[in-house]
């Protein structure tokens, strides 16, 4: 049994094993890194969006603290984003 995960760690460090190792990685990384850009987006569009309904309910006075709160709603969307990329 030794002998065969001997085997496996030296197959998986041979040329062809390593050209499609670097190739899932990269499309990994691709495939996390556009999913995370439009998982952002979307929420950013939700928080904006949000943010105009509740100004339509709540009125103009209350512009700025929606304002900030969208922009708080942002970028806590992106960092959570970022770091669920990360795990």
């Amino acid at each position: 049994m030794i002998d065969a995960a001997v085997k496996a760690l030296s197959q998986i460090l041979s040329p062809p094993m390593r050209s499609i190792l670097w190739r899932s990685i990269a499309l990994a990384l691709v495939l996390v890194t556009v999913l995370a850009v439009g998982l952002q987006r979307l929420l950013s569009w939700f928080a904006v969006y949000g943010e105009d309904w509740a100004e339509a309910m709540l009125g103009p006075g209350f512009h700025t603290s929606l304002n900030v709160l969208a922009w708080i709603v942002s970028i806590a969307a992106g960092l959570a984003l970022c770091s669920a990329a990360f795990f």
